[in-house]
């Protein structure tokens, strides 16, 4: 690139990686392990060294596009989950400021699991926690101090991390329930498989 290195042309493209995937092609035989840290901190999907095959490259750029569209039916169907529990970002705005983060956390994976026809304790206690005090406690603490005023604002990424995980769970659940539910009908059981 004239005038501008790959390097630097991916970190101003990190700002919209969510849609555009990045693929760079580095020509330093190096191999330099911090900038490659770096890459994919800053969302890079692929890193290649030239040259590269015509082939190589197409398989890669498909690649990357199947990682897109995967992310975007898993954001899809995350946000479609905060919606039917109710939990826009001025409604998280909202339990933030009329809670403790630690109440707000277990409101939000309680109406979540609620929507996601999920039990809590379907939820492993370890991941429960994860989900609470990792995913939820420490954005909630800062919507607390700095509060969402826009009712157009996308849900933000840890918000759709927890929907995500807790939908995860509740497939899983299912998967789990037909699965026992089917030895169950062929009289097979579970530990003899």
């Amino acid at each position: 690139l004239p005038g501008l290195s790959g390097w630097i042309l991916q970190e101003k493209l990190a700002e919209v990686r969510d849609i555009l995937p990045v693929i760079l092609i580095d020509d330093d035989d190096s191999g330099s392990l911090p900038l490659a840290v770096q890459a994919a901190r800053n969302g890079v999907c692929d890193l290649l060294r030239a040259p590269v095959s015509e082939d190589q490259l197409v398989k890669r750029v498909n690649l990357a596009l199947q990682r897109v569209v995967t992310g975007l039916v898993q954001r899809r169907a995350a946000t479609d989950l905060l919606e039917q529990a109710g939990l826009s970002l001025i409604s998280v705005a909202k339990l933030a400021r009329e809670n403790t983060p630690a109440v707000a956390a277990d409101t939000i994976v309680t109406r979540l699991c609620h929507s996601a026809n999920l039990r809590e304790t379907q939820i492993p206690v370890a991941r429960r926690d994860w989900l609470r005090n990792v995913v939820l406690h420490q954005p909630i603490e800062e919507l607390k101090l700095n509060p969402i005023n826009d009712a157009h604002s996308l849900p933000p990424p840890w918000l759709l991390e927890a929907a995500h995980y807790v939908r995860k769970c509740a497939q899983d659940a299912t998967l789990s329930n037909t699965t026992e539910l089917l030895l169950k009908t062929l009289g097979v059981a579970r530990e003899a498989l």
